[in-house]
């Protein structure tokens, strides 16, 4: 696995009952999202180039690999949890509506209001693009750092999402939730051409930078869509649940219209 992770000593579940044994490397890792108030959550430029630069070397080494399909528990694009979030995602919205209407602009509010009829379009969209190994749940919140601020190393856990689909679900996630208003012109500046030319090096020649740039559209409209879903449960009489929900949803999108996903929906 061309991607930095404490080592597995030991693996045992026990199938007839709730019981694992997981025994990994200690590591000396400190996380971002256990830091008081949200803001301080999202990554700084050295943090956020050295996650995609980890990112790339597993999707380039498992590229449209027909070998992936050998395993049974990686979850394909169209899983059955992904079209039930689609399912679901009108009724987790309207829950959710009133609490973010004062933090999302206009425009912001009208992609979220229309995804609900774009879903099937976008699951033939997903369907579609070239198919890797994927973290499936890649952002700060399962990554540990060396140091803050300017690290020189990472850690990836929590590989309970590991999929196989476009490399663009785990781009989009990391960038849509961890990249705050202030900090979207660095996206297109440095994030995304990093991304892609690491991709590049790594092996993979047939992913032009301009469909890249389309696919990472449709990326953040599916991380949008799934995080509205997860959020609607969380349980809003915590005195902190408004200010995760309105800062993880917010960034998103922002993320989304600073990329144009409302001319797409439309």
């Amino acid at each position: 696995m061309p991607l930095n992770m404490p080592k597995l000593y030991f693996g045992l579940a026990e199938e007839t009952s709730d019981v694992a044994v997981l025994p990994l490397e200690e590591i000396d890792g400190i996380p971002k999202s256990g830091l008081p108030g949200v803001d301080e959550w999202s990554l700084t430029k050295s943090e956020a180039l050295l996650a995609l630069r980890e990112l790339s070397g597993m999707h380039s080494k498992w590229w449209e690999d027909e070998s992936l399909g050998e395993h049974s528990w990686l979850l394909p694009v169209d899983s059955d949890r992904r079209r039930m979030n689609y399912r679901t995602y009108e009724q987790a919205w309207n829950r959710l509506r009133d609490m973010m209407a004062p933090a999302l602009g206009a425009s912001e509010m009208r992609i979220c209001d229309r995804l609900a009829g774009f879903l099937p379009t976008l699951l033939s969209e997903l369907e579609q693009m070239p198919k890797t190994l994927c973290h499936g749940d890649y952002y700060n919140g399962n990554l540990l750092w060396d140091e803050l601020g300017e690290p020189s190393t990472v850690w990836v856990v929590d590989w309970q999402g590991a999929s196989i689909g476009p490399a663009i679900q785990d781009v989009a996630n990391l960038l849509g939730m961890c990249v705050t208003r202030e900090e979207l012109k660095f996206v297109r500046q440095d994030y995304l051409p990093e991304y892609h030319a690491s991709l590049v090096n790594g092996g993979v020649n047939d992913y032009e930078y301009q469909r890249f740039l389309s696919d990472y559209r449709y990326g953040l409209i599916d991380v949008l869509q799934r995080m509205i879903g997860m959020l609607e449960v969380l349980d809003l009489a915590r005195t902190d649940a408004v200010e995760v929900v309105q800062y993880l949803i917010g960034n998103l999108a922002a993320a989304a219209e600073d990329a144009g996903c409302r001319q797409v929906i439309s």
